[in-house]
């Protein structure tokens, strides 16, 4: 069937017989990193706009192989975690 036909309420509420695509999640990862990176680009233009506040903070991490994520892991969600522990709200 069609992406927009799937019936998600019946796929989850029985997941061990019915089974769906990830493409659903990819999707929706795609969609998330494009409303993140105009978010990004708008406040860029416009600092002090509303939106600023409206947002939540995000963090874009771009990792093409699933063995990346061990080297990740070690620098830059590392650092990530430094800020997120200790509430900061530097860095998008």
């Amino acid at each position: 069937m069609t992406y927009d036909s799937i019936d998600y309420d019946c796929a989850s509420a029985d997941p061990t017989h019915v089974l769906t695509s990830s493409y659903a999640i990819h999707k929706a990862l795609i969609c998330k990193l494009f409303l993140t990176r105009c978010i990004h680009a708008q406040l860029t233009k416009r600092p002090g706009a509303v939106l600023h506040a409206a947002a939540p903070q995000m963090w874009a991490l771009e990792i093409v192989f699933a063995d990346e994520l061990d080297g990740m892991r070690a620098d830059e969600l590392w650092e990530l975690g430094g800020k997120l522990g200790r509430g900061g709200s530097d860095g998008f």
